[in-house]
């Protein structure tokens, strides 16, 4: 019988396995992202649109030049190195998953960004990051996979320096659930993610508080993703067609949910039961 997975190692395994994905249906060699993009006037392209998420943090953090930043659950670094390199700030990613790291740590190289963009194969609850060294710490699509919010959010509050700004973008449970199959509906596409749950927004909210911070302020711009939120519905069956084609030529064996997820996704949003939020929270003064 084959050893259960432990919950670290079964995110880790879903970002491993489900990379190729990413890089054949989300361009994520060119940009180096995972996360949905955030459209608004005067922008036409998803690559633009996904770069456009990344702006969201540097507006809401109010990124100034040789600020020190954490990003936490930085996946293959996109985003990080983007702001290291337009803002001209130094960067430090956590990601559980090994492979994500030393890509990312290459890429920075390659790049020429190794002073500025630096990435750590750690758990982002229980980081070797100084405390009260940074300004800005953000999170995009990946606070959810904390199985306990309070935990990442502490973390984040032991990171920032006092005022400094939290910035997160992530899916929220907006309470809303009619039903056991509303329910079933949004586990099973935190399953396909290897996402232990999904927050309620005003949990979220109260955890922010629980962890040390204040001037707590919520923007729903659900509707910016919305054209993120369809695309994945409409390539559903081309990336099960993929999935079947990578285990026929045998660049993939075991389980594999990742392309479940856009059916899922798209079929919660259509019930109403989630929301794209991006927070904003200011650690208390120590």
């Amino acid at each position: 019988m084959a050893e259960q997975k432990t919950y670290h190692e079964e995110v880790e395994y879903y970002y491993q396995s489900s990379q190729k994905d990413y890089e054949i249906i989300w361009g994520a060699k060119k940009h180096g992202s995972f996360h949905y993009g955030f459209w608004e006037k005067g922008i036409k392209l998803h690559n633009e649109a996904i770069n456009n998420t990344t702006e969201k943090v540097a507006q809401n953090a109010d990124l100034k030049t040789g600020m020190q930043v954490a990003d936490l659950g930085c996946g293959i670094g996109g985003p990080a190195m983007y702001l290291a390199k337009k803002y001209a700030i130094k960067v430090d990613g956590v990601s559980i998953t090994r492979k994500q790291i030393a890509q990312a740590n290459k890429d920075a190289s390659d790049r020429g960004l190794a002073d500025n963009a630096k990435f750590y194969a750690e758990d982002y609850c229980h980081t070797s990051l100084e405390s009260t060294a940074y300004n800005v710490v953000y999170g995009i699509e990946s606070y959810c996979h904390a199985q306990d919010k309070l935990d990442v959010l502490k973390e984040s509050a032991r990171l920032l320096k006092s005022n400094g700004k939290l910035v997160v973008l992530d899916f929220f449970w907006k309470g809303t659930e009619k039903n056991e199959k509303d329910k079933v509906a949004m586990k099973n596409w935190a399953k396909s993610w290897a996402v232990s749950d999904f927050a309620y927004e005003k949990e979220f909210e109260e955890k922010l508080e629980q962890a040390g911070f204040k001037n707590i302020k919520k923007q729903v711009v659900t509707k910016n993703v919305e054209p993120s939120i369809k695309r994945l519905y409409y390539i559903f069956i081309p990336s099960v067609a993929i999935d079947w084609v990578l285990r026929i030529i045998g660049k993939r064996k075991g389980k594999h949910e990742n392309m479940w997820s856009a059916y899922y996704q798209y079929q919660c949003w259509k019930r109403g039961l989630w929301n794209y939020c991006i927070y904003t929270a200011d650690k208390e003064p120590t």
